[in-house]
């Protein structure tokens, strides 16, 4: 027989409405005294199908809730890592740029250091030496 048959028969045997909870708590109520041991056997049985089904319930939304926050994490993590990855890329383009620049500049050293020798060519050919250059740092200096 059926959960609803047994519900139906203890409401009628104890006048009163009882709940599908109740059941896990039966013998407070003094409910035993009122039905037969088959009846007293099916309602144990159906206290522990309660219980399970309680602890199932349980269990699952504990589980629910872990894979609700592990996907939030996950979601973190994800934003984390394209804001890390944006982070990387501006810093390859600073580098890309700074690295340009770097080569205009040393290509205006070698420009200018192209005129200076030309304008002090005769005298590099004579003295062999750079007369604009400090040899001890590398600086430049008027003659």
């Amino acid at each position: 027989m059926g959960l609803q048959f047994y519900i139906a028969r203890l409401k009628k045997k104890l006048g009163c409405s009882i709940v599908a909870q109740d059941f896990t708590h039966w013998e407070l109520y003094g409910v035993h005294a009122l039905v037969s041991p088959q009846e007293k056997e099916s309602a144990a049985k159906l206290a522990a199908c309660i219980s399970e089904r309680d602890r199932e319930n349980a269990d699952k939304q504990a589980l629910e809730r872990k894979v609700s926050d592990l996907s939030a994490q996950l979601n973190r993590e994800k934003n984390e890592k394209q804001a890390l990855e944006k982070t990387v890329s501006d810093l390859h383009e600073q580098l890309n740029r700074d690295n340009k620049d770097k080569q205009a500049l040393k290509k205006q050293v070698i420009d200018l250091t192209s005129k200076l020798e030309e304008f002090y060519g005769a005298r590099d050919e004579l003295t062999n030496e750079k007369p604009w250059m400090n040899n001890n740092e590398g600086s430049f200096r008027r003659t």
